[in-house]
């Protein structure tokens, strides 16, 4: 904008001081010429028929001052018509003297010639004056535009503080000024008032793929669906993070699931992008201004944990906050600082399932599980901790006491038997897994054929060409690598084809459900058959019942795992009841 200002008043110069057009552009500057020239005249010709010196001087001061007030007033053509008409006089009166000796008009004449001098200096300091003017208003209009430009940055700046810059919607410090706002003015008559948060659960994957310019596009898009199931006023959205959405508004708590199900699916309409179609998984959490919180940090953190809920239970879920999520949200805290110091206080024990080969009836090895008796919280379902393990990082040296005890206890066992240990994705990332493998094994001195590693398809995806390397070199070693929980979440048979597995184990849930499902049971069989033509073993999870184990031993499973042939038990039990080199009963 400053540039803007220099070029529309270029830098002013000795031409652009005087603009001789100017005054007869202006017709009140042609008539003050004209009206100067007759009382000039008038002056000229009253001053010759006076007699005495004095008199003329009079008219002369009079022409002084007439000639001055043209040049102040008309500082350009002006200055000129004076300059001329006093010189005209002056050479009029000076003719006068010489010629007829008449030495009155002495006085005039010098009148006269002070006038010429007086007009040309007021000229001179004029234009130097006009300059510094001109020059005065040219930096006036640039500061004006700096100005401008500052408030505008200003706003800018204000805006950016307050919004979201690729969405353009509420930032968090807007969305929480706003909540205060409404805290400290809400009165009885709007107890309604809902925050919702919405999660794109898969975008951080999909960003990953398309790219962040991409992922802006996909977000702007997202953002407009959401503000169009949202409506106007009074509804507020928000963009809280990368991949969080927030909604404020009034809603009756019946029609608010209702709401929240349509905004949900428009974000899974199919989202084009160029010749890719990508789908957004979501969930949502909310909670009621009113009902559940009475603050801005309260509500937030109600909202929260309702879609910490609505997260686990997956599948696009939607849940409302209530006090038992306060209550988990708690239990989780305590869980994971007491996790710190269980290993310190040995508060872990393995227990051993035993894995027994179908046709033989006999044991041929045993998965290990961990339990853990805490002592403050007491005994805890390894579905509650090992996943809070996994997400606080905990996991790693978690798991590696696992590896190297259950490689400990596995020395004990048959030399034909195998132990079975399960690896998270937390473990198998950390650069020094493999270490920690041959490290437990060479404390333990455990043969490298006698181990068995079991992942899970979701430590897969994104990280195919890593696991693959990894699993190579751990299969070079002579230990068994099994993809475990076979047939649900991710699956995808490509990771049959291409990653070095050796056994595949078919998850309880077919197990249970293939006698009274006739698609589960072609699923089961569907499996069996898959890995017979790959070279996999199979190993089939909860087998509870004689006819299961009868149905998987017709479908060619090769080993069973479930309460059938024993529930998980500690190391003695297991040396005790199963190191006997018989057939396994059903219990």
């Amino acid at each position: 904008m400053m540039q803007q200002a220099k070029q529309d008043r270029p830098d002013v110069d000795a031409r652009d001081t005087w603009d001789y057009a100017a005054d007869f552009r202006n017709k009140r500057g042609a008539l003050k010429i004209a009206v100067y020239l007759l009382l000039m005249f008038v002056s000229f010709a009253v001053q010759r028929s006076l007699g005495s010196a004095a008199q003329q001087g009079i008219v002369a001061q009079f022409q002084v001052i007439l000639s001055v007030f043209l040049v102040v007033s008309l500082p350009k053509y002006g200055f000129l018509t004076a300059l001329g008409t006093l010189t005209l006089e002056f050479l009029i009166i000076l003719y006068r003297l010489v010629s007829a000796h008449d030495w009155n008009v002495l006085p005039g004449l010098c009148v006269c010639l002070c006038a010429m001098i007086t007009v040309t200096i007021i000229s001179l300091f004029g234009q130097r004056l006009n300059r510094k003017h001109l020059e005065l208003r040219r930096h006036k209009d640039e500061l004006s535009a700096l100005n401008r430009e500052i408030a505008l940055a200003g706003e800018r700046a204000l805006h950016l503080a307050n919004h979201d810059s690729v969405t353009g919607l509420m930032n968090a410090t807007c969305l929480r000024n706003l909540l205060d706002d409404f805290h400290a003015g809400r009165t009885e008559e709007a107890p309604n008032d809902a925050l919702v948060l919405i999660e794109l659960e898969n975008f951080k994957l999909i960003d990953s793929i398309v790219g962040r310019r991409n992922g802006e596009v996909i977000l702007q898009e997202i953002a407009r669906r959401i503000q169009e199931q949202a409506g106007h006023e009074p509804a507020v959205v928000a963009r809280l993070d990368g991949s969080c959405f927030a909604l404020f508004a009034p809603f009756e708590p019946e029609s608010l699931e209702r709401k929240v199900r349509g905004i949900l699916a428009a974000i899974h309409a199919p989202l084009t992008l160029g010749e890719e179609v990508l789908e957004i998984r979501t969930c949502a959490g909310y909670a009621f201004a009113d009902a559940d919180a009475k603050d801005t940090e309260s509500l937030l953190r109600c909202a929260d944990l309702a879609l910490s809920a609505a997260r686990e239970e997956r599948r696009s879920g939607i849940k409302r906050y209530d006090s038992a999520m306060a209550r988990r949200a708690r239990r989780r805290v305590d869980m994971s600082n007491e996790l710190e110091m269980a290993l310190e206080r040995h508060e872990f024990e393995m227990r051993y399932q035993p894995q027994v080969d179908a046709s033989s009836g006999l044991v041929v090895g045993a998965e290990a599980l961990v339990r853990w008796d805490s002592a403050r919280l007491g005994a805890m379902s390894p579905a509650e901790f090992i996943p809070l393990a996994e997400q606080n990082g905990q996991i790693v040296p978690v798991g590696n006491w696992i590896l190297e005890q259950a490689c400990r206890d596995a020395v004990a066992w048959p030399d034909s038997w195998k132990v079975a240990v399960n690896v998270s994705a937390g473990q198998f990332i950390n650069r020094d897994f493999e270490d920690e493998i041959e490290r437990a094994r060479e404390r333990s001195g455990l043969l490298a054929g006698r181990l068995k590693l079991e992942v899970t398809e979701s430590m897969l995806i994104g990280e195919e060409l890593k696991v693959d390397e990894i699993l190579r070199r751990i299969r070079s070693r002579a230990m068994t690598v099994a993809l475990d929980d076979f047939g649900t979440g991710y699956s995808s048979l490509s990771y049959l084809t291409s990653l070095p597995l050796d056994e595949l184990k078919i998850d309880r849930s077919f197990v249970i459900a293939m006698e009274s499902d006739p698609r589960t049971l072609a699923i089961v069989e569907t499996i069996l058959r898959l890995a017979k033509l790959l070279g996999l073993s199979t190993t089939a999870e909860g087998v509870e019942t004689s006819a299961q184990a009868d149905l998987l031993r017709t479908l060619g499973c090769d080993r069973f795992q479930g309460y059938l042939y024993g529930k998980p038990v500690t190391q003695a039990q297991f040396l005790e009841r199963f190191c006997t080199g018989t057939p396994v009963k059903a219990f």
